[in-house]
């Protein structure tokens, strides 16, 4: 059953990623330990638009573990700062335009992960059974809550995949459609380009040349 379970969160995952290309929200785990892989210098997506004082504010009301992480790390490695902010910055782009019940959830599920692995190092130093016993029914409430805070998201984030995928399939349908007027405004496009000088031409963005598709989640923020 957890195995199964896995597997389809990696499969969400995965056509999450290939919609909307953005990243997802950072473990708890992850925001306490040392980011081991280097990050964009400039964040993609909403984090691109979050100041550093807005989202280490929402941090420390909301998510005190990590931004205290964060504060040990400004001071230590200043390097692994950036990398842990720029990705708080894209979560809170996303977090921030979420339903309330489903940000209070996500917050929820990251909390209570941080719980689950603290009484599982209190239980493995804890010298008797006798010792270990409320801890173990700490540990099964924190889980419990855990799972139903999962299941809230989950739930979001299959919806906000069945709008996009009902979303492209409008568009695609569009694009057959009207396949010559598509074509025909793509090459009066291009051929425009050819005749401005190169430092006159506008920088390429996603949804031209090519590319002109509606993004998954126009109106909604991709799963966290």
């Amino acid at each position: 059953m957890a195995k199964r379970m896995a597997w389809c969160l990696g499969v969400v995952a995965v056509i999450v990623a290939a919609l909307a290309g953005a990243a997802t929200a950072p473990s708890q785990e992850a925001a306490t330990q040392p980011a081991s892989q280097p990050a964009a210098s400039q964040p993609s997506g909403p984090g691109r638009r979050e100041s550093e004082a807005e989202v280490l504010a929402v941090l420390k009301e909301r998510l005190p573990l990590r931004y205290q992480r964060l504060m040990e790390l400004k001071e230590s490695s200043p390097e692994e700062y950036a990398r842990n902010l720029g990705r708080m910055r894209r979560w809170y782009g996303y977090w921030k335009r979420m339903p309330p019940a489903i940000q209070d959830a996500d917050i929820i599920q990251q909390t209570t992960s941080v719980r689950i692995w603290q009484l599982v190092d209190q239980m493995r130093q804890a010298p008797t059974d006798a010792d270990r016993a409320p801890l173990r029914e700490q540990l099964t409430e924190a889980v419990g809550k855990q799972f139903e805070a999962e299941t809230v998201v989950m739930a979001y984030r299959l919806e906000m995949l069945e709008k996009a995928l009902t979303r492209m399939r409008q568009h695609l349908a569009e694009r057959r459609e009207k396949r010559h007027t598509f074509l025909a405004e793509r090459v009066e496009r291009l051929l425009q380009a050819t005749t401005q000088p190169a430092d006159q031409r506008r920088p390429h963005r996603r949804g031209e040349e090519g590319f002109d598709r509606p993004g998954p989640f126009p109106d909604e923020p991709p799963p966290p």
